[in-house]
């Protein structure tokens, strides 16, 4: 798993040059919108790495090698989780720092919400890539983000949502994202397994 991460990281290592300084703009910004920002287009980095596997016929080489097709998806996802949570991380720090210095109020609802939405984006998108391709693929990832991004303005109504309702609505998109991200490994699995016959 370890190998198969940073083979992906080389191979989109000058994009992802570009998208870290990105995202930590985004991230940075006090604009909280940014930050879904951030967070949407962290989870978009595995798509980058599996197109440039389909472009050099990585899969036909990983055939030969010791790496069981949930390797081989498991570690897209892994990759997708560790930006999320990177950009995630850099959006939190902001919001200490404004905290601490200004008379923001340190409230991390939306950006909890963002990585939720952020994972689902993964686990609807990667399966998508598996079946369809990067090409056919790209279509619904536009319309994933475009999706999430077009929801930040419903999203800051959370911002004067009680504390407790917070936390209920964060609880439930917990508790329905575990189980789709399961589910969402296992028909990545079954697909890439198909894909090799």
């Amino acid at each position: 798993m370890k190998a198969l991460l940073v083979k992906d990281i080389y191979s989109i290592w000058k994009q992802l040059r570009l998208m870290l300084v990105i995202l930590v703009v985004f991230a940075v910004m006090p604009d909280d919108y940014m930050n879904v920002l951030a967070l949407t287009i962290a989870a978009m980095m595995p798509y980058t790495a599996a197109a440039y596997d389909e472009r050099s016929r990585w899969n036909l080489m990983a055939a030969m090698m010791p790496y069981t097709p949930l390797d081989m998806v498991l570690s897209k996802y892994v990759l997708g989780w560790l930006m999320i949570g990177g950009a995630a991380l850099l959006s939190v720090l902001m919001h200490l720092v404004r905290f601490l210095f200004t008379d923001r109020s340190w409230d991390l609802t939306l950006i909890a919400i963002s990585i939720l939405a952020a994972v689902m984006i993964l686990n609807i998108a990667l399966p998508l890539i598996f079946r369809f391709g990067v090409e056919k693929g790209r279509l619904v990832t536009i319309f994933l983000i475009a999706l999430v991004c077009g929801s930040a303005g419903s999203l800051s109504q959370v911002e004067t949502v009680a504390i407790p309702a917070s936390g209920v609505i964060i609880l439930l998109g917990t508790l329905i994202t575990v189980p789709v991200t399961v589910i969402s490994i296992m028909i990545s699995g079954k697909v890439y397994r198909h894909s090799l016959n």
